[in-house]
């Protein structure tokens, strides 16, 4: 029974950390901004790299785009708390 105790309190703080990075990704990247880097067929790599965000907020971005009702696919399937190992890779956004 525990162990289905522990799945239930990771499934509980895994969709929480999903629904803080789209809140994030919404607040900090416009949709106008996104699109129109993607417009210039700007790498999405490059997009994040211009918009000084980690390439995993983008695919959260890429998710509530996706949503709205573009026909987008992000290149990356971000787990929801990527957050805690940036620190991990040396970045500084």
């Amino acid at each position: 029974m525990r162990a289905f105790h522990d799945f239930a309190l990771y499934d509980t703080s895994s969709q929480m950390e999903y629904e803080a990075n789209l809140f994030a990704a919404e607040y900090l990247l416009e949709d106008d901004e996104v699109t129109e880097l993607l417009s210039e067929d700007t790498f999405f790599f490059s997009v994040a790299k211009e918009l000084e965000v980690p390439p995993e907020l983008l695919d959260f971005k890429f998710r509530i785009l996706k949503r709205k009702g573009w026909l987008i696919e992000s290149p990356i399937q971000s787990n929801s708390n990527f957050l805690k190992h940036l620190s991990d890779r040396g970045e500084d956004t």
